[in-house]
């Protein structure tokens, strides 16, 4: 038996400076499955892309953490939002780092799934803001958007 090896290559270890645009890729994904399976639209601001994509890197493994930090900060928290009804049919779920959803008037509420007692600016939330669904649904669906529904025991809370 005889090996031959026709050529060599190289690779180099990811670099953080690509985590971004990877991240982006994965977003787009689960944003793309959100639209066609829920019909709603997933908004993520490039503050909230830029710490994603710092939590899902790691010099040694690469972008392979991403996918865990995606589902626990991103598809986790939706999830509970369209099982409970609070993100329905057109809705637009807003991803921020906290510090922006803070400087957001129009946020009522958030859900992370960061502990409630952090005061991390860097988490990540996913808000539907209070004023757009009052203007979409009229006033009389105003009590169905009630702040305390989103307490839940699993360690997702809602934030004011």
């Amino acid at each position: 038996m005889e090996l031959r090896i026709d050529e060599t290559v190289c690779f180099n270890r990811l670099q953080r400076e690509n985590m971004d645009a990877i991240a982006k890729i994965h977003i787009e994904e689960i944003g793309q499955r959100l639209m066609d399976g829920q019909n709603m639209t997933l908004d993520v601001s490039d503050a909230a892309v830029d710490v994603l994509a710092d939590r899902g890197y790691d010099h040694r493994y690469g972008a392979r953490p991403l996918k865990r930090v995606l589902n626990r900060s991103i598809l986790n928290p939706l999830s509970t939002l369209v099982l409970e009804g609070s993100l329905r049919d057109g809705d637009t779920a807003r991803v921020r780092t906290r510090g922006e959803a803070l400087k957001t008037k129009e946020v009522v509420s958030f859900i992370s799934s960061d502990p409630a007692d952090s005061d991390d600016r860097n988490d990540v939330v996913i808000f539907r803001s209070h004023l757009e669904s009052m203007k979409k649904d009229g006033p009389e669906e105003e009590d169905q958007w009630d702040d305390d529904e989103f307490l839940l025991e699993d360690g997702i809370h809602d934030h004011r």
